[in-house]
């Protein structure tokens, strides 16, 4: 009877969800928009699976499993979301303003796509030189030390952070409007991928242009079909390789023979592999999903976490942690720390839940709603002067499903600088 019930709540809340999703107008994304697709990517599919099997291994997460139909709390509170995303992104306002196919509006579009990408290239090549990893270390140790020992290496990870959200609504936005081609989408996109994965061995820029593949082509069914099939069967092994392989691709230098060395190490690591959830779940990020499951499992305030802090944490973005000590301390990183006794700083993610829960409890929608309404009438807002920053925004909130809740304010912080040097620069928004 359990089972049946999560069923079918399941299947009618994801229903919903994709009802919401064919509303979706390419041209007019929202901040809303993009907690949806979010939603589907990172909660939807992976929970398919997850049900299936009745369980997703913790993995390297000291942690429970999550098995559904046992730890009946957490899902709940995923039904919980699965319901709330979809009404809020029916019920939020919308853009009224009509995209132009204009000069102006190319022109404007074209030169923030530059500017976003120079921002990406430009933090992303300096992280990479300031963590000194071209000269070998591990990825996590040499990035984690840059960060809490060097202001500018902070900043930089931040504008990378925001710039590879961003690239990828604007190209999926300039494809739409046919202010650039879908050759120069795909040549853009997957260079940014790999240079992503070299550089900073970071994995999530591919679901990005997997996302903003699936966009585009959203009327292709054959390519959405293809999409899919390799989301599911082909790359999963590819992902499943990646942990490996980036711990031991620069511990003797940055070195092509290093890198073939662990790419062979990482090889065998991933030819064994256990149920469709787990082998899948780097793909999806089901790994946020024990840990989820870890957070609603705690009574009371027992992670110290201060109610409402998600709220206060926006405001000591840029600031490193030698400058103001007792700031608010990333939510990630409490968790790496009570859940995996961690004390280098490593961060467990616990989607776009988690968070919130761990502020406001099983109220959580209720106490994030005023956050979300401000973020998305923000880029509402922004995005009167050209629909492009929409974009933007709702990569913004997909990003948020895996990062820290801070990337929102601070796409929006950038976004509006980036507005102001475009109107400096002498070339004015195609709505004014």
């Amino acid at each position: 009877m359990t089972e049946a019930l999560i069923w079918s709540n399941y299947l009618v809340a994801s229903a919903f969800a994709l009802w919401r999703l064919s509303f979706i107008d390419l041209r007019r994304l929202t901040f809303a928009d993009g907690l949806l697709i979010g939603m589907i990517y990172y909660l939807v599919a992976p929970m398919l699976f997850i049900l299936l099997e009745g369980r997703i291994s913790a993995q390297f997460i000291m942690s429970d499993d999550y098995l559904p139909y046992y730890n009946l709390d957490t899902t709940l509170t995923i039904l919980a979301c699965l319901y709330f995303i979809p009404l809020l992104q029916m019920v939020l306002p919308r853009s009224t303003i009509e995209p132009l196919l204009q000069d102006t509006r190319k022109e404007f579009d074209l030169t923030l796509l530059v500017l976003v990408s120079a921002m990406y290239f430009v933090a992303t090549v300096s992280g990479f030189v300031l963590s000194g990893l071209w000269a070998g270390g591990h990825w996590y140790t040499n990035t984690h030390e840059a960060l809490t020992t060097n202001g500018a290496a902070l900043v930089l990870k931040h504008l990378a952070n925001f710039a590879r959200l961003a690239v990828f609504g604007l190209i999926a936005y300039c494809a739409v409007s046919g202010a650039i081609t879908r050759r120069t989408f795909h040549l853009l996109g997957l260079l940014i991928v790999f240079c992503d994965l070299f550089l900073t061995f970071n994995r999530i820029t591919a679901a990005y242009y997997l996302i903003s593949i699936m966009l585009v082509y959203r009327e292709r069914k054959l390519v959405l079909a293809g999409v899919i099939t390799a989301l599911v069967l082909i790359l999963p092994f590819i992902s499943n390789m990646w942990p490996t392989f980036r711990g031991l691709a620069t511990r003797e230098g940055y070195t092509i023979r290093g890198l073939i060395a662990a790419a062979e190490v990482a090889w065998r690591a991933a030819s064994s592999h256990g149920g469709l959830a787990d082998f899948t779940s780097s793909v999806f990020e089901s790994i946020n999903l024990p840990v989820l499951n870890f957070i609603v499992q705690q009574p009371g305030d027992s992670l110290g976490v201060t109610p409402g802090s998600i709220y206060l944490r926006p405001a000591t973005i840029f600031l490193p942690s030698m400058v103001w000590t007792d700031r608010p301390p990333v939510f990630g990183t409490i968790l790496g720390s009570v859940i995996n006794d961690s004390r280098s700083g490593l961060a467990l993610n616990s989607t776009l839940i988690g968070e919130p829960y761990g502020n406001f409890g099983a109220w959580w929608p209720i106490g994030i709603l005023p956050l979300y309404l401000i973020y998305h009438l923000a880029f509402l807002q922004l995005s009167r002067s050209s629909p492009s920053f929409g974009a933007v925004g709702a990569f913004a909130a997909i990003a948020m499903w895996r990062f820290d809740s801070t990337t929102a304010p601070i796409a929006l912080g950038v976004s509006f600088g980036l507005l102001i040097v475009i109107r400096l620069s002498g070339r004015p928004s195609p709505n004014t």
